[in-house]
């Protein structure tokens, strides 16, 4: 009688173990099927698909945080700031950061020059058309609000969707000898506009920026002048 109930009590253990043993396989496996479905691989045409479908933005006011990593220092430096841009596909884009912590500064752009704008001693220095600073903000403006500048640029390596954001992944062209290596960035398809961005640059290292609070919308014309006063600094290139 005793072996019978022993015999009978392992048969229970081991049912119960192939039943967990069972349910944890259709957990697993639901687990991956959801994520498999959350996550859409995207051709290049579908990305361009997906592009000509969102709003277009002729302006557009942001918050950012940016993050930096400085190989040679081996130090990585944060900031916080806004942003607004204007027209940037037209011989009349303009922009302006506003770099708000750890400390106060602008670089301002009216569509003929480049000012970099200290608040707090209330000068600033005007760069020419061909400055190398003025080169880097209109492509980074031109990634943040016109995919179709990296497309063009840049050789494409893939992408893919999760609800409404877009990750997309570039490499810089064997033909272009530049610090930048390659580009990622996150593209919101209900707000119309890049929420993210990471540029990674040689000797591993990379500027990486998240966009929020984007407000589209006219911006005013004097919101990129600087004030009455201002002691500016000629720099001639």
């Amino acid at each position: 009688m005793l072996k019978v109930r022993t015999i009978f009590f392992l048969l229970l253990i081991l049912a119960g173990e192939r039943m967990i043993d069972r349910r944890l396989s259709e957990v697993s496996a639901k687990g991956i099927s959801g994520r498999s479905k959350g996550r859409q691989a995207l051709s290049l045409q579908q990305l361009k698909r997906l592009h000509q479908g969102m709003k277009r933005q002729p302006s557009l006011s942001v918050s950012f945080s940016q993050k930096s990593f400085k190989s040679l220092r081996k130090k990585t430096l944060f900031a916080t700031g806004e942003a607004l841009f204007s027209q940037p596909r037209t011989g009349s884009g303009m922009f302006r950061w506003k770099l708000l912590k750890p400390r106060r500064e602008e670089w301002v752009y009216d569509g003929r020059s480049l000012l970099h704008f200290h608040p707090v001693k209330n000068r600033a220095i005007r760069y020419g058309s061909k400055a190398r600073k003025l080169h880097e903000l209109r492509r980074l403006v031109d990634i943040v609000l016109n995919l179709d500048v990296l497309l063009e640029d840049y050789h494409f390596e893939r992408a893919y969707r999760e609800g409404h954001f877009v990750w997309v992944f570039l490499k810089t062209k064997k033909d272009r000898a530049e610090e930048l290596l390659s580009v990622a960035v996150k593209l919101d398809l209900k707000k119309s506009y890049i929420s993210w961005v990471k540029l990674n640059l040689k000797r591993q290292n990379y500027t990486e920026f998240s966009f929020f609070a984007a407000k589209s919308g006219p911006i005013p014309k004097n919101s990129f002048s600087l004030p009455k006063g201002v002691k500016i600094s000629e720099v001639l290139r």
